[in-house]
């Protein structure tokens, strides 16, 4: 009986874990410790999986089986303010959100199994964001050019977590789990269905979890983690691109000692970025702070 369990149990961890076919080289980067600064969250937040700074507070999200919602928090004390919600949206994967001068963007384009076709972002004003607990929002869906086959397991290239908002235009950037590259992705900011555009791919050496933009639109973060046995995070700075092209641009990388999953990050002043984590089996999530 023991050795059958022993078995079943075997079975179960196999059919649970992802099957990795690479594994990336992340020697030769410098490494930081995020030692400073960290903040408990509110457990209401505790999938905590995208990042946004409207004046002085922050707003984040829930991923999977979340509330198709919004949560407002003071990264100084960690303190919930609000909560607003999308009026007939659905939460399927929100994983990451963006804001440009108007609009928030929010992406409900988790794919983790490659196998979803109802991928799409959420489209709401900032001011009504801002003085509302509901607000209307529109929808933008697409697919993916490259895209023919719909998966049921990680051995894909078609996840994405990952979205910044520049010059009338969203761009995506995937979450390759069989390469652990990324593929940059633009769509129209308007409502209606698209089938995204592919503009280039970059060997990022891991899998991408966020990404944002500096207030002047002159550098990009890109966070992500090496997934496998536990998470090692990174996040690659990258300047200097040509047009539209993100990943035509000077890059540069910082591997992070605190295995954390990894998954909002945002641009706080012109000295530090803001980094937010997962619970992780039960705990708080996390804010840390990283310095430039």
């Amino acid at each position: 009986m023991r050795l059958l369990y022993s078995i079943l149990i075997s079975a179960i961890i196999c059919a649970c874990t992802p099957e990795y076919r690479v594994t990336p080289d992340i020697s030769g980067f410098e490494m930081i410790t995020l030692d400073t600064a960290r903040l408990k969250l509110s457990k209401s937040i505790d999938e905590t999986s995208g990042l946004v700074k409207i004046d002085d507070t922050f707003w984040t999200h829930n991923d999977s089986g979340g509330e198709p919602a919004l949560y407002q928090f003071d990264p100084s004390s960690g303190e919930l303010i609000r909560k607003v919600y999308f009026k007939g949206a659905k939460n399927v994967d929100w994983e990451d959100i963006s804001i440009d001068s108007t609009y928030i963007y929010a992406g409900n384009f988790g794919n983790n199994r490659g196998n979803r076709k109802d991928l799409g972002i959420y489209k709401a004003r900032i001011q009504d964001l801002m003085n509302n607990d509901e607000v209307e929002s529109e929808l933008i869906t697409f697919s993916y050019p490259d895209q023919s086959k719909f998966y049921s397991g990680y051995n894909h290239n078609h996840d994405c977590e990952s979205m910044i908002a520049y010059n009338n235009q969203l761009y995506l950037f995937s979450k390759n789990w069989q390469n652990m590259k990324t593929k940059l992705y633009s769509l129209p900011n308007i409502s209606g269905d698209y089938v995204a555009s592919l503009i280039d791919s970059f060997d990022v050496r891991g899998t991408l979890t966020a990404a944002t933009l500096s207030d002047d639109m002159t550098e990009l973060y890109l966070l992500g983690y090496n997934p496998g046995d536990g998470f090692d995070p990174f996040v690659w700075t990258v300047s200097d691109w040509e047009g539209d092209n993100f990943l035509s641009g000077q890059m540069n990388r910082v591997n992070i000692t605190n295995r954390r999953q990894t998954e909002g990050i945002v641009m706080a002043n012109d000295s530090t970025l803001y980094i937010s984590a997962e619970h992780e089996g039960g705990g708080y999530p996390i804010l840390f702070q990283m310095p430039l």
